[in-house]
């Protein structure tokens, strides 16, 4: 198998989970 699914699964999650953030604290 190969690691880059997880890996850009990984990416797009944090990707997502910041802009998340930065919408709830600004």
């Amino acid at each position: 198998g190969s690691l880059w699914p997880a890996v850009l699964l990984h990416g797009g999650f944090v990707v997502v989970w910041q802009t998340w953030l930065g919408g709830v604290r600004l």
